[in-house]
């Protein structure tokens, strides 16, 4: 059966001239969207990419679990959070197109989010592209408002070939633009999870001196991941919450300081547990700004096997902090370990996925030249 992923989940003036004669309206910068957080915005410069086809991994995608059946959906889908960014226009349409060249067949959704938080049908195409015989799936929503929350998946249902794709997302304003109101500055830099290959060793740091040794590292990227074979690390069983610990997922990147934030980070991450459902702990994102600490906890019931996307925002703001050190890192809580007698080891297992375009894990940074 065909279904739809879900994510889990702020006045313009005017001035007149000294003279009727060269009376000219000014503008102000649209207001920052509230619901961008964890999101890129999709602007009227559209989106246009060429990525592989997302394609199941044989024979497990995960240490914690083999993927078969309905688990294969996340793997088999890219996933884009996104946000509409229109100013100074209230509303735009959208034309979504994706095409390839072999028999296959591929569906295309695009999910829309309340303010209340709830999720709606944006558009779909869906054909039965192997019945039809057509390589193309399209769309058109006439009018979406500026700000909305959407996210745009592409899921492949034939499974093969792996090939090329290509997606294009048109934005068409609506109407005229709002008096007073100018484009809207989006000052985020957006930070991939990203590292060598197999991710499972990840953070360990681990390898010899010799050259057929290399130590797996993680690292951020400025790059949107188009790779369609995820990266994941596991949890270890210890370790305790200190920042770039050894044996927990971090990704720490070095600034050199003309960067300063300004505003709130958010991030997007992608987890899965076989056993966190279970427990009465939480998974804790953890964001280190020049060692400084801020945190939001994940309730370990809202932790699956299937993969699935969390949005979080970081309560602590860095207000003017040239940025130096930054690391993001996904701990347990309480911090089980095989000496802790009161919690059970094995509930402290979670997977990171990240590194491709169906796990699009991300730090968004809203930063400003020093």
């Amino acid at each position: 059966m065909k279904r739809i992923l879900a994510l889990v989940a702020v006045v313009p003036f005017l001035v007149a001239a000294s003279t009727a004669e060269t009376a000219e309206e000014t503008t102000t910068p649209a207001p920052a969207c509230a619901g961008e957080a964890g999101r890129e915005h999709l602007g009227l410069d559209g989106l246009h990419l060429g990525m592989l086809a997302p394609a199941v991994a044989v024979p497990e995608l995960a240490a914690t679990h083999d993927v078969t059946g309905d688990a294969v959906t996340p793997y088999r889908t890219a996933t884009f959070p996104l946000v509409l960014d229109v100013a100074p226009y209230a509303s735009a349409r959208l034309d979504v197109e994706l095409t390839w060249v072999n028999h296959s067949d591929y569906d295309v959704y695009l999910v829309g989010t309340r303010p209340d938080g709830t999720e709606y049908e944006v558009g779909v195409s869906n054909d039965d592209n192997t019945a039809t015989e057509t390589m193309r799936e399209r769309f058109s929503a006439r009018s979406v408002d500026d700000c909305t929350p959407l996210r745009l998946e592409v899921r492949n249902w034939a499974g093969s070939p792996v090939e090329e794709l290509t997606l294009a997302v048109n934005v068409t304003p609506n109407g005229d633009p709002l008096a007073g109101v100018g484009p809207r500055e989006d000052t985020r830099a957006a930070l991939y999870l990203a590292g060598d290959r197999p991710g499972q060793a990840g953070t360990f740091q681990q390898g010899s001196t010799g050259s057929e040794h290399v130590p797996v590292t993680t690292a951020f990227s400025p790059d949107r991941p188009t790779d369609n074979t995820p990266n994941q690390y596991t949890r270890a069983l210890v370790g305790s919450d200190i920042e770039r610990n050894l044996v927990q997922p971090f990704w720490a990147g070095s600034f050199d300081g003309t960067q300063v934030l300004q505003g709130q980070a958010s991030a997007v991450v992608w987890l899965s547990s076989l056993t966190q459902q279970h427990a009465p702990g939480a998974v804790e994102v953890s964001l280190f700004v020049n060692g400084s600490e801020t945190s939001v906890e994940i309730p370990g019931a809202a932790i699956g096997s299937e993969p699935r996307a969390f949005i979080v925002t970081f309560p602590k703001e860095f207000p003017g902090t040239s940025l130096r050190g930054v690391t993001l890192q996904v701990t347990t809580l309480p911090q089980a370990s095989p000496n802790a007698a009161s919690e059970d080891p094995g509930d402290a297992q979670h997977t990171v996925l990240y590194d491709s375009l169906q796990f699009q894990s991300a730090l968004y940074l809203p930063t400003t030249t020093g």
